[in-house]
């Protein structure tokens, strides 16, 4: 449990970082950054902390964040998808700051499930 965890958290960090770069495909999340990756991602996020034992509010909060982080990014995903990476954003610069904000929330997502993974293991 703690590796798939850990594993989705590293992926999550690695389509940031990529995202950001211009890519829009993530084979090791499941392809394109839309609807149904974020839902899929949602999916096992909300799993991981359903296996946490600690303090069921706080990791109740955290997903509720974690919903809406994920909303915000599937509004924004169809423009952002049209953005360059940072060093061409001249370019498209409508398309490019969206892009740039989708990355940014991408990395708290990542932030995330990393406070997820903190909190210790159900036995």
């Amino acid at each position: 449990m703690a590796a798939h965890c850990g594993e989705l958290q590293l992926n999550v960090e690695r389509m940031a970082k990529s995202y950001r770069e211009g890519r829009n495909q993530f084979p090791l999340l499941g392809g394109e950054l839309d609807g149904n990756l974020l839902t899929r991602l949602y999916a096992e996020a909300s799993w991981c902390a359903k296996v946490r034992s600690a303090d069921q509010k706080a990791l109740m909060a955290l997903t509720q964040e974690l919903s809406i982080v994920m909303d915000d990014i599937n509004l924004k995903a169809p423009l952002a998808a049209k953005g360059k990476a940072l060093a061409d954003a001249w370019s498209a610069p409508n398309e490019s700051a969206a892009r740039a904000e989708v990355a940014t929330k991408l990395d708290r997502i990542a932030a995330i499930i990393r406070e997820i993974n903190q909190r210790p293991l159900k036995r």
